[in-house]
């Protein structure tokens, strides 16, 4: 028999007000598809449009389309110092600086080569290369960079000058080791240091303008260090790779801290071990935790949903050990894993959704061989298969029903290999079957219609496939030899 095969998939239009779906679909970038390696340090989409992807066997630049990777090589000039990639920034000529296991490169797009050396780094204020914790950009192109323990450096392209607080605290005492840093859309630095201190750093005025201590007992000390993020809200969130710490986001202006751990309750995260914490375009946070996949937490409500790899879905993010989350210019999401790559999602890759066989959900789909569908009047579908039996879809509850031939039951449907079907005016479903004849479902039960060899007028031979024509004047065609018409 000839049946038309749909593919292995079943598309439907992903934009249905009756079928919002709950889910990320992403898109996959691995050694597949020419990177270095599939363990990623960290990620960065340049001012060009570039995405660079820090691994631990060299930095991959990826245009959208292909992959170029560089590494160390002692036989060629100007290649990158050390082929492990910790961190990526630019600066303001659009050269990108590179922390490596090696130590810092920095690149020139012009001439595609790496230099260890840069004049940025021996104006009239000498900037360290080593212990590098952030670097920002603000609108007017100065230069902000972080370090561990040599305070905040800006350089100023116009006046070619830099300027350096210490952050030295009004006691003279020496400011324990910057962690984490994050640049806020007021222009503001927020810091926290070993000693979880939070830092408020003003760049007008170029000074610390507050330094919160003892924020909350949920912020541990431990072998982890803690990093930040300041998100447009006016809210900051600590985390680290403690497991027995969580997620904590305070709120400076009212001194408020929420707690989001892996423990039972509202504010439940997937995991308490957190590598990366950014925005999305509607201003929810994302987690990226170890073993937990992405968190994605509602900025009106608290609530959290968490998105993880399903082995039966093709198009969910590729590892739940995420390394680094990047939200770009495009509002693509970029998702660094710890050994299967980066996996993407932007809301307009998938054009459709994609509804495949799934080896262990329940009300899924469990044949994915479609030969006929036809949609009833509240967008629902009823698909036929090619040996699956037919198959229900209810958009709204976003499930499916399998109806299959059951040798026990006369009410169930004839056969499983189904080679079209059809709706009448009535709201009955007709359906035409390889070796089982035809079928009219009511909703209950299926009345069938097979042939009778000493009857001319009955359907077509039990091996023939009985082809339906949609109803003209509450009328069915039924395409088989000899051809009939139901009235409905």
């Amino acid at each position: 028999m000839k049946s038309i095969i749909l593919t292995i998939f079943l598309f439907l239009i992903a934009f249905q007000p009756r079928a919002q779906q709950n889910l990320l679909q992403f898109k996959k970038l691995d050694i597949n598809d020419g990177l270095s390696s599939n363990q990623i340090n960290t990620l960065y989409k340049d001012s060009r449009g570039y995405l660079w992807i820090g691994t631990v066997n060299g930095l991959n630049c990826f245009d959208g389309y292909n992959s170029k990777y560089y590494r160390k090589s002692v036989d060629k000039e100007g290649s990158i110092i050390g082929n492990t990639i910790t961190r990526i920034f630019e600066d303001y000529r659009q050269r990108l600086i590179v922390i490596t296991s090696g130590g810092l490169s920095v690149y020139d797009p012009v001439y595609d080569r790496f230099s260890d050396d840069d004049p940025l780094f021996h104006k009239n204020i000498e900037i360290p290369k080593n212990g590098i914790v952030e670097i920002f950009n603000d609108q007017g192109n100065n230069l902000y960079i972080i370090t561990r323990t040599k305070g905040i450096f800006r350089y100023d392209p116009k006046a070619d000058r830099v300027s350096n607080f210490d952050l030295i605290m009004e006691s003279g005492k020496t400011p324990p080791p910057i962690t984490g840093a994050s640049f806020d859309k007021n222009g503001i630095i927020w810091l926290i240091n070993l000693e979880l201190e939070i830092i408020k750093f003003d760049t007008r005025s170029f000074n610390v303008d507050r330094v919160y201590s003892d924020i909350s007992e949920d912020l541990k000390s431990s072998v982890f260090e803690h990093g930040l993020f300041a998100d447009s809200n006016g809210s900051i969130w600590l985390f680290s790779r403690n497991e027995q710490e969580g997620l904590i986001k305070f709120t400076p202006g009212t001194g408020h801290v929420v707690v989001y751990e892996a423990a039972l309750g509202n504010m439940r995260i997937s995991n308490n071990i957190i590598a990366s914490v950014i925005e999305d375009e509607w201003g929810n946070i994302l987690v990226g935790t170890d073993h937990g996949g992405i968190n994605r937490i509602n900025r009106i409500t608290g609530n959290v949903e968490v998105f993880q790899n399903d082995p039966g879905e093709k198009s969910s993010v590729a590892q739940n050990s995420i390394t680094c989350l990047l939200r770009d210019n495009k509002n693509i999401l970029w998702v660094g894993t710890y050994k299967k790559g980066v996996s993407y999602y932007h809301a307009d890759l998938f054009k459709f959704s994609t509804y495949s066989q799934h080896p262990y959900r329940k009300n899924w789909l469990e044949f994915d061989d479609v030969n006929t569908f036809a949609e009833d009047e509240s967008g629902n579908l009823w698909i036929g298969t090619n040996g699956g039996g037919l198959i229900y879809f209810d958009r709204g509850a976003n499930i499916f029903k399998n109806y299959k031939h059951d040798p026990s039951n006369k009410n169930s449907i004839s056969s499983d290999v189904i080679v079209d079907v059809c709706l009448d005016h009535n709201g009955g479903l007709w359906i035409g079957t390889y070796m089982g004849g035809l079928n009219y479902f009511d909703g209950q039960t299926f009345k069938h219609y097979i042939h009778d060899q000493n009857d001319f007028n009955s359907v077509a031979k039990h091996d023939d496939p009985v082809h339906l024509c949609c109803p003209i004047h509450h009328e069915i065609a039924v395409a088989c030899q000899p051809i009939h018409i139901f009235v409905t």
